[in-house]
C-alpha cells in the first residue's frame, strides 16, 4: 500500500506545472501582437530561465488574463519608469516552433 501511496505521489509532482519568478530586471521592450497579446522584452537575457521555455529573455501577457488592464497599465509604467520588474510566469505557451513563459503576476520596485 505505501508503495502505490509512493507512486501515486511521484506521478502527481512529476505532472505538477512549474510557476516561478523571474529576476528583478528592467523592461527593454513591449510588443503587441495583434493575435498573440503582450510581449514583454527583459534587459535580463535569462530572467526566465527558471520556468523551463524556449524562451528566457521575454514573456508573454495574454489578453485573456482577467487584471490584463491593471497587468498591462504596470508594465507601462515599468517602462516609462525605468523601474525594475520581475515577472511571477506559470506555464510556457506555443509561440511559433518556441515556447515562452506566460505572465500570471507583475510587480515593480
Amino acid at each position: 500500500m505505501k508503495k502505490i501511496l509512493v507512486l501515486i505521489l511521484v506521478f502527481i509532482s512529476v505532472n505538477a506545472e512549474a510557476a516561478t519568478m523571474t529576476s528583478w530586471t528592467k523592461t527593454s521592450q513591449v510588443v503587441v501582437h495583434d493575435w498573440a497579446g503582450v510581449l514583454v522584452y527583459f534587459e535580463d537575457q535569462s530572467a526566465a530561465a527558471s520556468e523551463g521555455c524556449d524562451f528566457k529573455e521575454m514573456a508573454l501577457l495574454e489578453p485573456t488574463h482577467y487584471l490584463f488592464d491593471a497587468a498591462y497599465s504596470t508594465i507601462l509604467s515599468a517602462v516609462q519608469s525605468k523601474s525594475e520588474t520581475r515577472y511571477f510566469v506559470n506555464g510556457c505557451k506555443q509561440f511559433g516552433a518556441k515556447t515562452i513563459p506566460v505572465i500570471a503576476r507583475v510587480d515593480i520596485k
